[in-house]
């Protein structure tokens, strides 16, 4: 697969499918609310734009030209066709990699896989999420975990968070390497995404030696 590839895959896991027309569409009729534009440059240095479908098509040609004739990710350009139909925007901008998969066959006895209604999952506050967490305990407490915040049969995303007592010793490097094996082992994807202001979670990408496969910027309709 290509960074391309990765893209479309995540999409789906976000609940975004493209239509004949390449305009992105809910993938299931009950689907949430969809960015307004989805702007990606991928690893091999490709960029695209996506435009949400509902959008007027003088406002989806509007974006379309100007996402295609300014440099990612020089967003301004793209605001100003949305602000002048009165529409407020909210822009993330994220990285996004996957594992290696040589972490399938890592060493991880270490951490421990915990059903999402264990006690210490709960109190940890990650009972919310997927069945199966993989955790690190100190003290007879939770300090470390990871889980798929998100998952379907093709692919799954992590979601990890470290107690601020037990930061920098590398637990979160345990727990996301545990998780990625058991979604290598299952034939899926496992992908690990941070926004570009966190700079926590890109130095844990950057210890786990990821791989970078799409940079995106997100505009939203402002709540």
């Amino acid at each position: 697969m290509d960074g391309l590839d990765y893209l479309h895959t995540q999409m789906k896991l976000e609940g975004i499918r493209l239509n004949q027309h390449r305009l992105m569409e809910p993938l299931a009729p009950s689907g949430g609310d969809l960015p307004l534009l989805l702007w990606a440059r991928t690893d091999d240095r490709r960029t695209v734009a996506y435009v949400n479908a509902l959008l007027p098509c003088a406002l989806r040609e509007a974006l379309a030209s100007r996402a295609r004739q300014n440099d990612f990710p020089n967003i301004a350009a793209l605001l100003g066709p949305l602000h002048a139909y009165g529409i407020q925007t909210e822009v993330g901008h994220s990285q996004t990699y996957v594992c290696p998969r040589h972490y399938a066959e890592t060493d991880t006895s270490a951490v421990t896989c915990y059903p999402r209604e264990h006690p210490k999952i709960q109190a940890f506050g990650f009972s919310g999420l997927a069945d199966e967490v993989y955790a690190v305990e100190r003290d007879g407490a939770i300090c470390a975990a990871c889980v798929s915040v998100r998952q379907n049969r093709e692919c799954a995303e992590a979601w990890v968070f470290t107690a601020p007592e037990h930061r920098r010793r590398g637990l979160g490097q345990w727990v996301v390497t545990a998780w990625a094996k058991s979604v290598l082992r299952g034939g899926r994807i496992p992908f690990y995404s941070h926004r570009m202001e966190n700079v926590a979670s890109a130095s844990l990408a950057r210890k786990l030696r990821l791989m970078p496969v799409f940079e995106e910027i997100g505009i939203t309709r402002k709540a």
